[in-house]
């Protein structure tokens, strides 16, 4: 259901999580989720500073007052969850990311809360909300 705030009206779509991408043989591919401290021991492959999952995910390495080791950034969660499946470490992306049926998506957590945030749509009260968002 739209909801109206001010000048703009907007509709809460999904929420979109931070995902550890790694092999199914890797220690962490047995867990529901893993703590953002666990996952920070690894080498991890990250999209640039700038994306909102890397924002979301160093403000919580912050809070857990861990420094984890990115060896590779950038700008396509695509290029680093397939450097996952060669085995050079784990991918940290969004939940919206594919990832290929060798490896596994696992939710990364801060003291048992996820990581993420709700993402919407937002409009101009004053014109209709396209047929295509509707959809979403």
């Amino acid at each position: 259901m739209p909801v109206s705030s001010g000048e703009f009206s907007y509709r809460l779509l999904s929420p979109v999580l931070v995902f550890a991408v790694l092999l199914k043989t890797h220690p962490l591919a047995r867990r529901k989720v893993n703590e953002v401290e666990e996952v920070s021991k690894y080498p991890l492959m990250a999209l640039q500073r700038g994306y909102s999952s890397r924002t979301w995910f160093d403000a919580e390495c912050e809070s857990a007052q861990v420094r984890p080791t990115v060896l590779v950034e950038s700008t396509t969660a695509h290029t680093i969850t397939e450097l996952a499946a060669v085995g050079h470490g784990i991918a940290v992306v969004p939940s919206t990311s594919e990832v290929r049926a060798l490896l596994r998506a696992i939710p990364i957590v801060n003291r048992g809360i996820s990581i993420g945030r709700w993402v919407g749509v937002c409009w101009n009260p004053r014109r209709a909300l396209p047929s295509y968002a509707e959809l979403f």
